[in-house]
């Protein structure tokens, strides 16, 4: 004879198995309906975690080619401001020598040489001669003994730091034999002089 606490194990074995029976159906029935979608799901969440690494890394190598593109340009800049600062300082420089050079003995005989170049040159009768007013005197006799026989009259610039402007007046012509003048002519050959001393590209 069965007793009642050997019914119960029994009826708790049934309903349990029962129980177990519907959760493997309900599982097996999940599965086969969400299983896959869970695995797509899964799977285009990867792809777009991948995506988005990949695009991320793109986007770096993007904004890491800006900043050394900008860098580059930058320094291009600085380069630049570089040479023109050390240039212009080189030219002042050579203003600050010429004006030291007129108390110089040599002085004197570079404008008497300049001027005996230009002296087949000049043509007219009537000259003007633009220079400092310390350069007068010296100048005026020097000029005399050259030009005998023509007309000059001398203007004194003391912005002029050295040697002299000759103007023939009648033809209209100006040479610029100043010192100031001959150092802004040859500004082309003292940058070339300095890209070359200091190795500029």
């Amino acid at each position: 004879m069965i007793t009642i606490d050997e019914k119960l194990e029994l009826f708790r074995e049934i309903v349990f198995n029962e129980l177990k029976k519907d959760h493997d159906a309900r599982k097996e029935s999940f599965d086969q309906k969400y299983g896959n979608l869970v695995k797509e799901k899964k799977a285009e969440l990867t792809r777009k975690a991948e995506k988005l690494l990949k695009d991320n890394r793109k986007e770096i190598e993007k904004e890491k080619t800006r900043i050394l593109s900008r860098a580059k340009i930058e320094e291009k800049r600085l380069y630049r401001n570089m040479q023109k600062r050390i240039f212009e300082e080189c030219m002042e420089g050579l203003i600050e020598y010429g004006k030291k050079f007129r108390d110089t003995e040599e002085y004197e005989t570079t404008w008497k040489r300049d001027l005996r170049k230009v002296l087949p040159s000049v043509v007219s009768d009537e000259l003007k001669v633009y220079c400092h007013e310390k350069d007068i005197r010296s100048m005026k006799v020097y000029f005399s003994q050259e030009f005998s026989n023509k007309r000059i009259e001398f203007i004194a610039q003391d912005d002029i730091i050295g040697g002299f402007i000759l103007e023939d007046v009648q033809e209209g012509i100006r040479f610029d034999l100043t010192i100031q003048g001959k150092i802004l002519a040859n500004r082309e050959k003292v940058g070339q002089l300095l890209m070359n001393h200091l190795n500029w590209r």
